[in-house]
């Protein structure tokens, strides 16, 4: 790695405007002070491996939260929800007044239940 001197010698007189050549000059000492130690290699996969050991991360889905993929699912309310609809269209299919009525409450209990399985 180039020293902070080799930096600012590479610096072309007439590349800065003027009075910015100091200021350029003292950032790049600062930086090079700063500079933090140098990692060792493989330092960040065996930091990655730790975390992976320790078991799984999430149980939700890789893809939770995202508009494409599985996501986390419904939730517990929405369960309650569905169940409650799947209950009164199966007793309006078998017991509606009308054809028309017990064969839309067969045709919305195969659309919940194809949406849910």
């Amino acid at each position: 790695m180039p020293s902070a001197s080799d930096i600012s010698d590479s610096i072309s007189p007439g590349s800065l405007e003027y009075g910015d050549r100091q200021v350029v000059e003292d950032r790049i000492q600062q930086a090079a002070v700063a500079a933090p130690a140098p990692r060792t290699p493989g330092a960040a996969a065996s930091a990655t491996q730790d975390r992976l050991g320790q078991g799984p991360v999430s149980d939700l889905p890789v893809t939770s939260g995202l508009s494409v993929g599985p996501g986390a699912g419904p939730s517990n309310k929405q369960m309650v929800e569905q169940s409650a609809n799947i209950d009164k269209w199966r007793i309006m299919a078998q017991n509606g007044r009308s054809p028309v009525i017990r064969k839309m409450a067969r045709d919305a209990l195969r659309a919940t239940l194809s949406r849910s399985s």
